[in-house]
């Protein structure tokens, strides 16, 4: 009874499913329990966008280059809009915040302390977010 009930775990296949987030369509991938996909094969397209990296939450703060199917899994794309690129040393590009920043001085609604550096983890001032939001609503 134990031969069967094993040879029976080993038959167990899981689906990869790829949320690409606007981008082009890739098909699911089922593979046996167990199976590491290397996600850097998977390189979905959208127009005026570039793509940057497969992340294992719809939130995208998870970066990963591959999976361990020991489940069913769904991977969501992350992309950066094209001519939005990140001058800034102290912002990391895998950081929760990249694009909020990126998209605000895209906007003109704020600036870097430098032309270089963004300064994150320094505090905004009262004065600062008053700024930032009267630019927000386009004054």
């Amino acid at each position: 009874m134990q031969s069967k009930i094993s040879s029976l775990h080993t038959h167990v296949a899981y689906t990869l499913t790829f949320d690409t987030n606007g981008g082009s369509k890739i098909d699911s991938v089922s593979k046996a329990s167990g199976a590491t996909i290397d996600l850097t094969g998977y390189v979905p397209a959208r127009a005026g966008y570039d793509f940057n990296g497969w992340y294992s939450d719809a939130k995208l703060t998870d970066k990963i280059t591959s999976v361990q199917l020991t489940k069913n899994m769904t991977v969501y794309a992350k992309w950066t809009e094209k001519g939005c690129e990140n001058p800034f040393t102290d912002v990391a590009d895998d950081a929760y915040y990249a694009d909020a920043v990126i998209w605000a001085v895209g906007e003109g609604i704020t600036s870097g302390t430098t032309a270089t550096t963004f300064s994150p983890n320094t505090d905004c001032t009262r004065a600062q977010i008053v700024t930032f939001l009267w630019r927000c609503m386009g004054k």
